[in-house]
């Protein structure tokens, strides 16, 4: 009878600690076979180019799809690339959060090339959140998020520890300022702004 009842402790052990583990995210498979991967040749707007100190810009093959990439950042001091992804930018936030997909990704720099990127958890398994607009400086990332507990969007943060972003937590600005996608240097925050005298939204202008 102890035996049994140990045997039983230990399979709930195992099943609740398996059900603490983040899913797979495969963000291929939820990109809508409607939608058809953008290439240069179908660039409507494609850049154009003032200097020859610069080449042409190709797609970084294995970031870009069929969905939709946004904020790419690649921090001064990390061999990492870390971007924004949705699989269907035609899907309201409000249901994105539910894809399992859609948040911040990231892919790493190993031997000239990068790697398939994988998904950067900021939320404890079983909860929702949106993550995006990311800062990533030293051991410390900035990003913004729609998350359970919370109305609207706010700023958190998140430390690099024992090689996963952890401790994330509120770190909202002075709302006065309607901080948008962001960037520090030199102990300087400069950011998007939908404030009067700005160019325009919190991600397409000054």
């Amino acid at each position: 009878m102890i035996r049994k009842i140990m045997l039983l402790l230990f399979l709930l052990l195992l099943i609740t600690g398996c059900a603490q583990e983040h899913p797979f995210a495969n963000r291929h498979d939820k990109i809508p076979t409607d939608l058809e991967k953008m290439t240069p040749e179908l660039d409507k707007h494609p850049p154009i180019l003032h200097s020859d100190e610069f080449e042409n810009p190709v797609p970084l093959a294995i970031i870009n799809t069929a969905g939709g990439e946004d904020s790419p950042f690649i921090p001064a001091d990390r061999d990492e690339f870390y971007f924004f992804f949705t699989p269907d930018v035609r899907v309201p936030v409000e249901k994105q959060i539910l894809d399992g997909v859609t948040g911040i990704w990231m892919s790493k720099m190993e031997n000239g090339g990068f790697t398939e990127p994988q998904r950067v958890w900021l939320q404890k398994p079983g909860k929702l959140s949106g993550d995006g607009c990311e800062f990533v400086q030293d051991n410390e990332m900035i990003f913004c998020t729609v998350r359970e507990g919370y109305t609207g969007v706010h700023w958190f943060s998140a430390e690099w520890k024992d090689n996963k972003w952890t401790k994330w937590k509120n770190a909202d600005f002075n709302p006065e300022y309607d901080v948008g996608e962001l960037h520090i240097w030199n102990d300087e925050l400069y950011y998007h702004s939908d404030r009067e005298g700005g160019k325009s939204g919190t991600d397409s202008g000054c």
